[in-house]
């Protein structure tokens, strides 16, 4: 009997003290309030990830723009090089063929491989930059 005595005491003390803050009641004015309150907070908190949200994603579009132009870069000096290396190739070409002739043939063979080589540099050029107009 004694447990069970103290056993109802722990609980009634329990009860009490669980209950103390209850003893009052908001008016309906104050919850409404508080309500207010905190939606008021949890607007300001969304307003504030949205724009965090924002800047993150403009961030990122800046970094992706620019890996873009980068890499058209990259891909118009790459196509660039490979026509010089064209170029040079077929002047080698050339240029071994010319080493058949002799004398003033020989010499205008050699020229005509030296403008040819000289004009499709000049076109990969070209096309480089109308491709990529900053230097």
């Amino acid at each position: 009997m004694k447990h069970y005595m103290a056993a109802v005491a722990i609980v009634g003390g329990a009860l009490a003290i669980a209950t103390s803050g209850c003893a009052r009641h908001e008016t309906a004015a104050e919850t409404q309030a508080e309500v207010g309150k905190a939606k008021a907070e949890g607007a300001q908190e969304v307003a504030k990830a949205e724009n965090q949200a924002g800047e993150k994603m403009a961030g990122a579009d800046e970094q992706m723009n620019k890996a873009r132009h980068d890499a058209e870069e990259k891909s118009v000096g790459a196509t660039r090089d490979v026509s010089i290396a064209q170029a040079e190739a077929a002047h080698g070409v050339a240029t071994a063929r010319c080493d058949g002739e002799s004398g003033d043939a020989r010499s205008a063979c050699i020229s005509v491989a030296d403008t040819d080589l000289a004009a499709a540099k000049a076109r990969a050029n070209t096309v480089q930059s109308a491709q990529n107009p900053r230097p």
